[in-house]
């Protein structure tokens, strides 16, 4: 009983983590220009003059202002961006984010359906793989 006990919390501390991975975004390595994102209207990486990674959802041209959409306590704001505090702007790369997803998830799952199904639980004389 303790070894299925032991499992579980294994089971519990790989799926907690599988979680947090499903969130990853790759960006593109190379910069854009604030006009080629507002074309794209994809999710994008901002980089500040000093330092600061900022995401926003999309970026928007309204009158000649550059806007980042982001959304805060629940609905989505316009927040104005200065051309000239901007380092790089990356665009989120869609292809490679999605097979980060699938690899982060489908190695850590196949791994542990291997696992499961070759472990010996022992559970009440009935062996669960391993050996005859």
């Amino acid at each position: 009983m303790k070894k299925v006990q032991y499992s579980l919390k294994n089971l519990g501390t790989i799926l907690s983590l599988i979680l947090l991975l499903q969130s990853c975004g790759v960006y593109h390595k190379n910069p854009i220009s604030l006009d080629e994102a507002v074309k794209q209207e994809g999710k994008v990486k901002i980089r500040t003059a000093e330092g600061k990674r900022i995401k926003y959802k999309k970026i928007i041209q309204t009158d000649g202002q550059f806007y980042g959409t982001k959304m805060k306590a629940g609905k989505w704001t316009q927040i104005p961006l200065n051309p000239d505090d901007i380092s790089n702007v990356r665009l989120k790369n869609k292809k490679a984010s999605t097979w980060v997803t699938i690899l982060a998830v489908g190695v850590p799952v196949s791994a542990l359906v291997i696992w499961a199904a070759t472990a010996d639980y022992g559970i009440g004389g009935i062996s669960w793989g391993g050996g005859y």
